[in-house]
This record gives C-alpha cells, structure tokens and sequence, in this order.
C-alpha cells in the first residue's frame, strides 16, 4: 500500500510530467522519443517530490518556491505559445497549461534549497593567491588563444566594417551610434595592421588578442571570486571549465561587437559593487568603482542607463552611504561631460536617441496596425501619419515581429522629438484600445533574452543569434576594410562552425539549454530571490543592478545573445552567490 505522501508525490509528479512534455512536443530540442522523455521527466519529478519531504523549510523558502514556480510555469508556457504560434493563446487550455506546469518546477526548487541547506561547512584546501590567480588566467586564456587560432584573425561583425570607416576615412564622421572609445580601439589596430604589416587582418589580430586578454582577465577574477564566496573547489574547476570551453563566450572574446569588453567590465564592477559591501570604502574602492563605472557607461549607451538604477539603488544604502553614492555621481557627470562639451569639441554627430528608445513602442503600434486595424478610426489613422513616414512598410512586421529596426526606421524622430507627449499619448491610447497585442508585441521583442527554450536561429530577428560568420565587406558598402578569416586550426573551426554557425547545440538535450540565453534570466531570478530571503544584503544592490541592466536589454530593437552576455559571463557568480552561507577562504 502507497502512504499518502508516496500518492500525493506520483500524482504532483504526473501533473507535472504532463506540462513538461506539452512544452517538449513544440521545442526543436525534442530529438528524442517522447515517451522516453516522459518517463525520465516523470521519475525525476517523483524523485524531487519524494526528497523534499526530507527537508524542514521556512515559510518564506516555501513562499519563494511557490511564487519562482509560478513564473517559470508562466514564463515556458507563454514563450512556448510565442515561440511556436506568434502570439499568445488567450484560452482557458493557456492556464490550465500554466496551472499544470507549476508542478513542474515546485518539487526541484525546493529540494535545491533543501541541498543548499544541507551543504557541509567543509573549508577547501585551496590557498587564494598570485600563484592561483596567475594559473587560473593561464588556463582560460590558453584554451581562448585555440579558439583565436581556429578563427583567426577573429569575428568580423556586421557593425565592425562602419566603425572601421569611421576611424579610417576622413569622408565618414565619428557618430555616437557607436561607441567612440570602442570604435577608436577597432580602429587603431586595424590601422596599425594596415599602414605598418600591409594586412588588416594582422590588425584585427591584434585587437582580438587583448580583448581576449582583458576578458580573460576579468573571467579570472569572477573565477576567484566564486571559489572565495563559494568555498568550493567544484565551483572553482566548473567556472574555469565555463570559461575555458564554453563556446559561446570564447568567441566573443574574440568578436568585434562592443558587447564583448561592455561585459568583462560589467563582471569587474559587479565583484567591487560586493566587495565594497564587505568592508569600508577607500578611496581606492572608490575610484575603482568611478573608474569602472564610467567605462561602463561610454562602452555601451545603456550602461549609462543601467548606472542611474544603481545611483538609486545605493541612496538607500545606510552603510557608508556617501561613499557609495560619490563615485556614481562623479560617473554621471562626466559621463555628460563626455558626450556634450567633449564631443562638440572633437566634432561628434550626435545622432537622436529617440528611434531606440522608441523600439517597443513602434513593434507595439505596429502590432495593433497589422493584427486588429479595426480599432483603428480615421484620427488614429492620421496620428500614425504623423508620426511614421510610411504605413506601407508597417507590413514588415508580420516577417520581423522580433526585430524593430524595419520599424523604428520609420519613425519621423524630428516630429516625435517636438511632440514628445503627444506621442506618447497616442501611443498610451492605441495600448488601452488592445492590451492584448501590447503584451504580445513587447514580448515576442525580447523573446530570446528570457525563454529559455528558443528556438534559433530565428528568421523573425532576422540577425544570427551569435556573429561567426565574417562580414562580406564589399557587398554591403565597397569602402568597407575587407578581412578575411585564416584559420590556423581548421579542425577547430569546422568544429565551432558545425556547434554554432549552424546551430547543432540545440541537438543535444539538455545541455542545449546553456547556450540559451533565457536560462541564464531564470538562473538570474532565482539567485536574487535567495538572495532576499536568506537577507543577504552584501549582494541586493549588485543583483539588482544587473536587473536594471536586463531591463535595457528587454528594451533593446531585438534579442541577441551578445546583448546577454553581460549577464552569461556572472554564471560562477550566481552560483557562489548560493553556496556563500559557508565559511570564506581567506
């Protein structure tokens, strides 16, 4: 005879099953039989069910599990619909699939806060020094250095061949499309290459190489710094396993993007945001953070963005509040500074902001205009007139759902930036009118960056998920600088090429999932639930800036991995975030 905690555990592990295996059906990860899926979903869900009854939890670890259950039920549930179907089934089948896919994650998400509970307060062995960080650095950046050789000279990205103009012909104005320091920094090498060695590819070489130093740099110090927080050697040879071999961020230590170094000094002014946390302020400290902050900000424009989130945050700081509070004002002054007076004087163009900002904004009007144009009466009609140059394209749309540019380009920002308000009025209007389609279209913009079961690559976005092919110069612009890719390890590059040019990863159940953006945002909340239940109050202000960060990621024209990488590369570091109850390693 069953007990009836034994009955209850099958019947909440077949409710779950069911839900697990809706979703499985529909995902380009389904490569093999259902059935066998099934019956490996059911017997961990039952073996979830089952070990949490031998756990004493809190209420508000409970409470936490229940609310991080619901999300992620309706985060795979309504990314599942988006994903397959393009828009979100309003039905009662939707919630009964949401209700059902709450048994889905309960039972694991309790029994690892149970496991985290019950981690030994064992102290590792390992001594934390210049030696071990010099090993450590050694390590991932030998196995990044096979990934240069295999792309050789690196990843010439679509916007690479415009910034390279910038800085190499005197017909092309510096612009603040692009990040001026970035750009100068792609720039110089390719001229060094050009001008001293005859071959722009020995000038992208160059660059690759001490981008990938510098990221390698920072990979090490979030590598050490989980095994500190941590207090385990497994986090510390996982991290570098992470950063050796994951291929997904070799290549984009190696990438033209300004992604790459936006997200190794994210990682860097992370670490000091905690470590500041843990000990009074210096004027080091300070300076570090001003430093790094800065950077932040003129590497990236939505890192100036991010930063004002963090101002915010630490005026609610009590410990050492003025400290933590001057580097950032000190950062947003001169980050005006910079992009005003310095830039008049160096010539800058400066273009409007308002078509980026207006992203969502435009995919969601578009939306209603192509989905429900019955709402639509005359004055409706002649307010998009205004705004939008030409409502004929609107129907790109419905091909690029994922991606504003097609849309955002038709904005009349010179019209849009004199009537701000009036704008933002119709666009407020149009959303009362259709909520439904609002949602939809804000949604399928960010899809990639919080569903964790994409499917990619994906046409609506038109761009690949990740750069690794090299730009074919001359057919986009034929003053474009042309670099071709060399390899010095072609079994390597056939092997990346297969991996991620063609996307074979999402072959391979399971560990698909780690190259999928959206699992590093659920991994992402469920550290910073912890982190505010358990009262860890050293990592609420870092976490919830890297949640500023991801809301101007969500707002960003379309999801791409590189914009989430910032967030890919702090892996090690969430993980030392949940094992940190333990005794430090000094």
């Amino acid at each position: 005879m069953l007990d009836k905690k034994s009955l209850k555990s099958i019947i909440l592990s077949f409710f779950g099953t069911i839900a697990l295996t809706i979703i499985y059906k529909n995902s380009v990860f389904a490569k093999i039989p259902s059935i066998i899926f099934s019956f490996i979903a059911f017997l961990c869900l039952l073996l979830s069910y089952r070990s949490k009854n031998k756990f004493l939890f809190e209420k508000k670890e409970l409470i936490l599990s229940f609310v991080l259950s619901c999300f992620y039920s309706l985060v795979f549930t309504l990314g599942d619909e988006l994903d397959v179907l393009n828009n979100i089934v309003w039905t009662y089948k939707t919630l009964f699939r949401i209700v059902l896919g709450y048994f889905s994650f309960y039972g694991p998400i309790l029994v690892l806060f149970g496991l985290i509970k019950r981690r030994k307060n064992s102290i590792s062995n390992i001594v934390i020094d210049k030696k071990l960080f010099l090993k450590s650095y050694l390590i991932i950046l030998g196995f990044g250095f096979l990934t240069f050789l295999a792309l050789y000279p690196g990843v010439y990205g679509y916007d690479a061949g415009f910034q390279i103009l910038e800085t190499t012909s005197n017909k092309v104005r510096l612009s603040t499309h692009f990040s001026l320091l970035h750009s100068e920094f792609l720039g110089v090498f390719v001229n060094i290459g050009l001008n001293i060695f005859k071959s722009a590819e020995i000038g992208l070489a160059l660059y690759s190489l001490i981008q990938l130093s510098i990221l390698t740099y920072a990979a090490t110090r979030v590598t050490i710094f989980a095994l500190k927080e941590s207090n385990s050697k497994v986090v510390y040879i996982l991290s570098l396993i992470f950063y050796s071999v994951f291929p997904l961020y070799t290549i984009m230590t190696i990438s033209t993007c300004q992604d790459s170094l936006f997200a190794g000094i994210f990682a860097l002014l992370i670490i000091n945001l905690i470590e500041q946390n843990e000990t009074p302020s210096s004027k080091k400290k300070v300076f570090k953070i001003f430093f790094l902050s800065f950077l932040f900000c003129i590497i990236r424009n939505n890192g100036f963005y991010a930063v004002v989130f963090l101002l915010f945050f630490q005026i609610f700081n009590k410990n050492y509040r003025v400290l933590k509070i001057l580097p950032i004002i000190l950062c947003v002054i001169c980050y005006k500074v910079y992009t005003g007076p310095f830039y008049d004087l160096i010539n800058i163009y400066k273009e409007s902001p308002v078509r980026e900002i207006m992203s969502v904004p435009s995919q969601q009007l578009a939306r209603v205009y192509n989905y429900n144009p019955f709402i639509i009466n005359q004055s409706d009609f002649n307010t998009y007139k205004k705004y939008y140059t030409n409502l004929n394209d609107f129907i790109q749309y419905t091909d690029r759902q994922s991606i504003s540019d097609p849309i955002k380009n038709l904005l009349n920002d010179e019209m849009v930036r004199k009537d701000i308000s009036g704008y933002i009025n119709f666009w407020a209007r149009m959303g009362i009118k259709d909520p439904k389609n609002y949602f939809e279209a804000f949604l399928l913009n960010s899809l990639g960056t919080w569903y964790p079961n994409k499917e990619f690559n994906d046409e609506r976005m038109y761009h690949p998920y990740i750069e690794f092919k090299m730009l074919d110069a001359k057919k986009w612009n034929k003053d474009y600088v042309v670099i071709k890719r060399k390899s010095k390890f072609k079994l390597y590059n056939t092997g990346l090429s297969l991996l991620v040019d063609y996307v074979g990863w999402k072959y391979i159940p399971f560990v698909s999932f780690v190259f999928e953006a959206g699992t590093y945002f659920l991994v992402y909340i469920y550290t910073l639930g912890f982190v505010i239940i358990k009262k860890k109050r050293k990592y609420l202000i870092p976490l919830l800036f890297v949640g500023a960060l991801y809301l101007t990621i969500i707002l960003a024209p379309v999801s791409l991995f590189r914009y989430s990488f910032p967030i890919v590369m702090l892996l090690p570091l969430f993980v030392s975030i949940l094992l940190s109850n333990n005794k430090k390693i000094n």
